[in-house]
Order: structure tokens, then sequence, then C-alpha cells
């Protein structure tokens, strides 16, 4: 861990001030590839984030595994956050190693608010990851009804197929049943919604 990626961790704005007076490079990383913005929005060291981004933080490096800071804030529920990343020229296309974006995060983790200021940012809401799965797929088989709502909202495509040929409502149809009373009502939303919503695009 170098010094920058070390304090931007711990939150030690002092230090980050003085480092980068000194000269130290804002966007190198550490032995396992992360860079000190990467660490500030894992760690949600938003006054850190301010300050790296306004001394010229790059918000599209990724660490190994390809992830990349505004995955990792939208993955935290981080709006404020995820519109600051935006602001300094996060890329809402961007992908990590799987090929997935910051929105099929989202999707994931049926998180409405994040998706939604991603979706508005210009992200492709039809992309489709490694295994062929757009954000609408992911956010049904989590049982996301909100995240459902909202993509189709937005025109997403309920007609594309996975790579094993599913769509994305037989991928609701075989979404692993959540020990959750509300289990069946989510199922029959999102159903619903699939089924009777056209699309913004044919």
């Amino acid at each position: 861990m170098t010094e920058l990626t070390n304090a931007a961790r711990s939150g030690d704005i002092k230090a980050i001030f003085q480092l980068l007076d000194r000269g130290a490079d804002i966007n190198q990383t550490d032995d396992i590839q992360v860079t000190a913005l990467i660490y500030s929005v894992v760690f949600g060291k938003r006054d850190v984030t301010d300050l790296l981004l306004s001394r010229g933080a790059d918000p599209n490096i990724q660490q190994r595994d390809g992830s990349f800071p505004l995955m990792l804030a939208a993955g935290r529920g981080d709006a404020d956050m995820v519109a600051k990343l935006l602001q300094h020229g996060a890329d809402v296309n961007n992908e990590d190693c799987l090929g997935n974006t910051a929105l099929h995060t989202c999707a994931a983790w049926g998180l409405e608010t994040t998706a939604q200021l991603i979706a508005h940012a210009g992200a492709n809401i039809n992309t489709q990851n490694n295994r062929g799965e757009t954000p609408l797929m992911i956010a049904a088989g989590a049982l996301s009804a909100e995240v459902v709502e909202l993509l189709l909202s937005l025109g997403a495509s309920k007609y594309e197929r996975n790579h094993i040929g599913q769509t994305v409502i037989e991928v609701a149809q075989l979404a692993p049943k959540k020990s959750c009373e509300r289990t069946e009502e989510l199922m029959g939303t999102i159903l619903k919604a699939l089924s009777g919503r056209r699309e913004g695009r044919q």
C-alpha cells in the first residue's frame, strides 16, 4: 500500500494534502492495483473522495477484478457519491472483467435511486454482460420489482436473450425463491410489469 492509498483508506485529509502538494501521483495504484480514489469510495470517505476528484483523480481506473469507483459507489447505494463521480467524468458504461456495468450492480442489489441516477446519466440500459444478461434480467432474477419497473419505464427491452437463450420473463420465473413473505407478491408484480408494459423502443 502506498502512502497516499493508506491515507485515503484511513481518511487522513491532512496527510493527503501534504502528499499531493509534494507531488504524489494521485492515480498511483498499490500492490493490489487499487487507487486512493477507489479506497475512498469503498470506505465511504466522502471528504477524501471530494478532495481527490477536485485534484484530478481519474474516476475510471479499474482495480484487478475490473471494478471501478462508480460501480463500487453504486453497490453501496451511495447516491451522493455516485452523483459526484458522474460530475467528474465517470463512464456510465464502464465494464468490469465480467462485462457488468454500474447499472448491473444497481439491478443486482435492488438499488432504485442509484440506478435512476446512472440511467439518466446516459447508461446503456440494454447492455449485456459476458453471460448475455441485461440489467433488466439481473433485476428480475433478484426479484427487485422497483428496479424492474424503473428500467421498463426507461424503455428496457424485454426481448433480449442471455447466452443460454432465456428471456427476462424466463429469468424471473426461474428466480430463486427467497425466504420472504413478500416473495410471491414481488414475483407477481414483476411478471405483471414484464407482461403488460410496452417498451419505449421496438
